[in-house]
């Protein structure tokens, strides 16, 4: 059985090399809503090989992607129209059903990208040199960056016994966790509504129906990213028993019923 684990590094690069991180990855965000809107032209499709046929030689020579990004752009665009389609057809059940009066507006204009994040492939926009050193691909050509991670990721990287898969190039300083609050309204229904509803109970329905949290998290993210950050929608199961630092997530790393942490993998 295979095991899937996520390796976060922390690339230390110069001030000339971060500054090509930053564009590259502004450039694959742009080439990322360029291409969402022609997807939605083209009938809000999510096949990523028909968009990438529309769209390849222009990400190329608009945006100067190299050639394997402009073929993850389309793949991406097409899975966020995949999943918003998903979510489309889940909204229309659960109205039949009378779940929710609600109709779910996610393809009503085409989807947009904010965060400045970049997906990249092993052995082809990325790759593990000698030296404890990556191997990155920037619209300038390669560049070789040292790189820090967890001690037990890195034996197993430098050993090769993991197989490598995609990565995620992200230019943060800071990242910013947010509860993904989608459908928070009918995934938690007040007990009693109307009449029968106390007047504490209706004002606290009143307050629920007014909390625009979709908006703090634009403020938020837009924010994060002037200042160098990035906010992104986590779930939030059992982030208060995971460990900021090596990822380790237990029971035990909540003694004193939860008022402590102290992480039992590396001690954080």
């Amino acid at each position: 059985m295979l095991q899937t684990l996520t390796a976060k590094l922390k690339l230390e690069v110069t001030q000339e090399q971060k500054e090509q991180l930053r564009v590259t990855s502004l450039a694959y965000r742009d080439a990322l809503n360029y291409t969402s809107a022609v997807a939605f032209d083209m009938g809000k499709t999510y096949n990523g090989t028909k968009i990438q046929k529309e769209v390849y030689y222009r990400l190329r020579e608009q945006f100067k992607l190299p050639s394997q990004m402009a073929c993850n752009v389309p793949r991406q665009v097409g899975a966020t129209y995949k999943s918003l389609r998903t979510k489309i057809k889940q909204n229309e059940e659960a109205i039949k059903a009378g779940r929710t009066k609600k109709r779910y507006k996610g393809l009503d204009k085409p989807p947009k990208y904010v965060s400045r994040t970049c997906t990249l492939n092993y052995q082809r926009d990325y790759s593990f040199v000698k030296d404890q050193k990556v191997s990155v691909i920037t619209l300038d050509g390669r560049i070789k960056v040292n790189y820090q991670c967890y001690s037990k990721h890195l034996e197993m990287i430098s050993s090769g016994v993991a197989k490598i898969g995609a990565a995620k190039l992200v230019t943060v300083g800071t990242l910013i966790g947010l509860e993904n609050l989608t459908h928070i309204r009918e995934r938690t229904r007040p007990k009693k509504t109307g009449k029968k509803a106390s007047k504490k109970q209706r004002r606290a329905n009143s307050n629920k129906a007014r909390w625009s949290f979709a908006e703090l998290h634009g403020f938020i993210d837009y924010k994060a990213v002037l200042s160098g950050s990035l906010a992104v929608k986590v779930d939030a199961h059992y982030t208060s028993q995971a460990c900021p630092h090596c990822g380790h997530t237990s029971k035990e790393n909540r003694p004193n019923k939860g008022l402590t942490f102290v992480c039992q993998q590396c001690g954080y």
